[in-house]
């Protein structure tokens, strides 16, 4: 596959990797905007994926980009098979908190769609642990939903109430940001896009040498 986003390609991918029961996996580019920051993975570098679920993103980091080593964690039971289909440097583990982390630091972290999933009092700590898995000179990828326009707000809330059985709690961008700098980080982009009634923002930021 040449390395660019042909995003119906790619769903068809997908789809007969992750099986046409994992709809909600497979079809996730049509709601998610990876082709805006996917290519922000650097080739050759190791990557960590906070909140992997069945490994969609890995998965396309494995096909588009040229890996050293994925590391995906989560809370549900998974093994990354579709993932290892097409990648074979590429480990799991099930966590319950950040605590279970692994101890390693690695070139790339990213955060896709979890920090709303995150208990509010421990959104803040959440980010620091995730900005401490970086190695000098490291990328960080954080996307979350945007909380404008409201209506986009209210039918995320409500698409988490119904599928995640969860009343989710935002995370402000801006406070976000801060952290990031106060890290030594250097912000790279900010950006944000609607897709359908989906509303995406994300972060992408470097890590001081």
């Amino acid at each position: 596959m040449n390395k660019v986003f042909n995003k119906n390609k790619i769903i068809k991918e997908l789809r007969f990797s992750f099986g046409f029961k994992k709809f909600f996996s497979w079809a996730r580019p049509w709601i998610c905007p990876f082709e805006k920051f996917i290519f922000s993975v650097p080739n050759n570098k190791s990557v960590f994926d906070i909140g992997c679920g069945d490994g969609v993103f890995l998965y396309l980091i494995a096909i588009l980009r040229k890996p050293k080593f994925l590391y995906g964690v989560d809370v549900i039971d998974t093994d990354l098979d579709a993932v290892k289909t097409v990648f074979n440097k590429v480990k799991y583990k099930k966590i319950s908190t950040f605590l279970d982390w692994p101890e390693d630091k690695f070139d790339v972290v990213t955060v896709i769609d979890v920090l709303h999933h995150i208990k509010p009092e421990e959104q803040s700590l959440f980010v620091k642990k995730a900005i401490d898995k970086i190695n000098p000179g490291g990328i960080l990828i954080i996307k979350d939903m945007n909380t404008r326009p409201m209506f986009c707000a209210f039918m995320n809330i409500l698409h988490d109430l119904i599928f995640a059985k969860q009343l989710i709690k935002y995370f402000s961008f801006e406070k976000l940001k801060n952290i990031i700098e106060e890290n030594g980080f250097i912000i790279q982009e900010v950006n944000s896009k609607i897709i359908l009634w989906y509303s995406h923002k994300w972060v992408i930021a470097k890590k001081n040498n």
